[in-house]
C-alpha cells in the first residue's frame, strides 16, 4: 500500500524523509521539548537565589561555583548559624 508521499508500513507511518514524525519520535521530542523547559525554569530560579543571596549582602558564588550543589548548600546553610 502506497500514499503519495510514500509507502506506509503496517503502524501507518510512511517513509517519506520530511513531516512524517512516527509515535515514538514524537514522544521523543515532546520529552526533549519538556526537559528543555524544566532546565531554563530551574536555570531561572537558581539564578534568582544567587540575585536573592547578592541582595542580602550573601557573595556565596564567589564562594561555591555551583551554590545548589552539596557545598554551596552548606555554604548557605551556615550563613545564619
Amino acid at each position: 500500500m502506497s500514499r503519495a508521499g510514500g509507502a506506509v508500513d503496517k503502524s501507518g507511518a510512511t517513509d517519506r524523509k520530511k513531516g512524517a514524525s512516527t509515535v515514538p519520535i514524537r514522544q521523543l521530542r515532546d520529552l526533549t521539548r519538556a526537559r528543555t523547559h524544566i532546565t531554563a525554569e530551574r536555570t531561572r530560579e537558581v539564578q534568582r537565589l544567587e540575585k536573592l543571596l547578592e541582595d542580602a549582602g550573601v557573595k556565596l558564588s564567589s564562594v561555591a561555583t555551583d551554590i545548589t550543589g552539596v557545598s554551596g548548600r552548606a555554604d548557605a546553610a551556615g550563613v545564619d548559624r
